[in-house]
């Protein structure tokens, strides 16, 4: 996975994409595609201006993982989003390649809405391993997941919020999505420690 690192780049140095376009000429879509992690791709030229004017490294707006991680699809076993109780649960399908691994694994999700510690009403998601996955698969989503950058993780949280709001039929105007990781720090299958 390739990620560009632009919109932290912009926002530690209080700077809009409409400033940066002003000071170097690039468009505003080129800017909002990077910021976005939309782009195809990057012209040596706007690489080289966007490093002069950030006064960075290539290698600061880029990261670089040697996995995807795809969201394969999302199965909702109940689309009912009525009441503060738990409101629907579903699987979430996800592929992880690299050059050596090619693995579709299932997370489940337990969905709600309502307040909690802060007071905020969200709807929470919450992933957990599925009972029956082997004990080799649990023991790679953890330390996949557990052990992917900041940047890397949030993309993927992301990504997955997206999913939840198309296929769990969510319409309020702007929901707030709060994605909570079930890994634990000492998953078990059986009673048994999974060392990760």
């Amino acid at each position: 996975m390739l990620r560009c690192n632009l919109s932290i780049l912009l926002a530690e140095r209080n700077l809009k994409i409409a400033q940066v376009s002003k000071d170097t000429g690039i468009s505003r879509t080129t800017l909002t595609s990077l910021a976005l992690n939309n782009a195809k791709g990057i012209q040596y030229d706007t690489l080289n201006t966007l490093c002069t004017y950030l006064q960075i490294k290539p290698n600061q707006l880029f990261e670089h993982l040697p996995i995807e991680i795809e969201i394969d699809h999302l199965e909702v076993n109940n689309n009912s989003l009525n009441g503060p109780s738990y409101l629907a649960d579903g699987l979430l399908y996800f592929r992880v390649n690299s050059k050596y691994i090619n693995r579709l694994f299932t997370l489940k999700i337990m969905m709600k809405k309502g307040k909690f510690i802060d007071e905020v009403e969200a709807y929470y998601a919450y992933l957990h391993y599925l009972s029956d996955e082997s004990e080799e698969n649990i023991k790679f989503i953890h330390s996949t997941i557990t052990k992917l950058p900041y940047s890397f993780y949030n993309d993927l949280t992301s990504r997955i919020a997206l999913f939840i709001i198309k296929d769990f039929g969510i319409i309020d105007e702007s929901p707030d999505i709060r994605i909570a990781w079930d890994l634990g720090v000492d998953p078990t299958i059986n009673e048994h420690l999974v060392e990760s």
